[in-house]
């Protein structure tokens, strides 16, 4: 417990520091000081936390940037394509009747399917449009379609992940999604 007689000190110091113009300068950059401090330190713990192999990269030279931005590439992580892009744009409206094989030549025949085809980009996923928000279900029924003896196109898909809480709306699908249809469509036995 604070000490009564010190407590009033503080006060008064307090309000003769707030009665003049310099001292109300000071009392404001004492209390200013710590707060903007803080916001700018959780500025940067934000900006490490959701892109940390850029501010990783910030501080590396020579071949560790050059490592760091061939990681960045090869996984994906800074893929900023969006649904009006060019390689999105390009595919909009084709239609893929012909598998495309992944892995070396004749091992995997893939199913695949685009979002923007024109055969389901306007059919509705929850609130919002296959086309527009459901790269989660398109993706699935490229995984279940290839790996099961199950043709599942996206629209199926996108009606089950509906039907079954995986949409978020205005946002695609919850992560949860994959696991979940992948063992709902026996593309997964775990």
């Amino acid at each position: 417990m604070a000490d009564p007689i010190i407590a009033k000190l503080l006060a008064e110091a307090a309000l003769q520091a707030a009665k003049d113009k310099e001292g109300r300068k000071r009392l404001l950059a004492v209390i200013l000081g710590p707060v903007i401090f803080l916001l700018l330190l959780i500025a940067l713990v934000l900006y490490i936390v959701t892109s940390p192999f850029s501010a990783l990269a910030a501080w590396l030279t020579g071949e560790e940037t050059i490592a760091v931005d061939a990681f960045q590439k090869d996984y994906g992580y800074n893929n900023d394509s969006g649904i009006f892009d060019r390689d999105f744009r390009e595919a909009d409206g084709q239609e893929y009747d012909e598998d495309i094989l992944l892995g070396r030549e004749g091992e995997i025949q893939v199913v695949y399917y685009n979002q923007l085809d024109e055969r389901w980009k306007e059919e509705p996923y929850g609130e919002d449009k296959i086309g527009t928000h459901g790269c989660g279900p398109t993706s699935m029924s490229i995984v279940v379609s290839t790996f099961t003896d199950r043709n599942v196109d996206p629209v199926e898909m996108a009606k089950w992940s509906y039907e079954n809480g995986y949409y978020c709306p205005g946002g695609g699908s919850y992560h949860s999604l994959i696991p979940k249809e992948a063992e709902h469509w026996g593309a997964y036995g775990g």
